[in-house]
């Protein structure tokens, strides 16, 4: 079972949709309705919604990752990977240009398993008017971005955490199912190989 932890988005539960499409078991709950002692003991990775905000406003999205960055895997999306990034240590800003509902391509890095089998360019549809950069002293890798550098998808270096700040649920993201079944592929590949 998933946690999906909504941050009050009005995407949330297509995200769940479509992780429910690729077969996944997913609970959305609350971000200021979640038992956080019960994290660990029913689910096997966390899903960290858009949402408006910042992440220190998102009810308990940075103690999450305080409590649960080194004992499940997580993907971010949009807030999500704001959160991740701020909580590592990048730097998080107001975008020069805020995207809300519009469409980029991004250049993603060449076989990554979150890429496997998407075709370039990939179209995202993006939603925000935060962006996180300074990743370069952190344990983060930056595996897509914009033509004009803005980080658009992370990894972390040695835990299994992703994260993306577009939103593959939206229909303007044509890719953006196939990109949630290569996050589910990653997640039972670490289950796979810790076993």
């Amino acid at each position: 079972m998933l946690l999906l932890l909504d941050n009050y988005d009005s995407f949330t539960y297509n995200l769940y949709d479509y992780f429910l499409q690729c077969g996944a078991e997913c609970e959305v709950i609350r971000n200021d309705e979640l038992d956080v002692s019960t994290v660990l003991s029913k689910y096997k990775g966390i899903i960290i919604s858009p949402g408006p905000g910042t992440p220190e406003n998102a009810g308990c999205t940075m103690e999450i990752l305080e409590k649960f960055s080194d004992k499940l895997p997580i993907f971010g999306v949009c807030l999500g990977l704001q959160a991740i990034g701020q909580f590592y240590g990048a730097t998080l800003k107001k975008a020069n240009y805020p995207m809300h509902g519009k469409v980029s391509e991004v250049n993603c890095t060449v076989n990554h398993p979150l890429f496997k089998s998407i075709t370039p360019p990939l179209e995202v549809c993006r939603y925000h008017s935060l962006i996180v950069e300074d990743f370069e002293e952190l344990p983060i890798n930056v595996i897509a971005e914009t033509e004009n550098g803005e980080v658009m998808a992370i990894e972390h270096q040695t835990l299994p955490i992703w994260a993306v700040q577009f939103h593959p649920e939206s229909i303007l993201t044509p890719q953006g199912l196939k990109l949630i079944r290569n996050w589910l592929s990653c997640f039972s590949l670490h289950y796979t190989t810790k076993l």
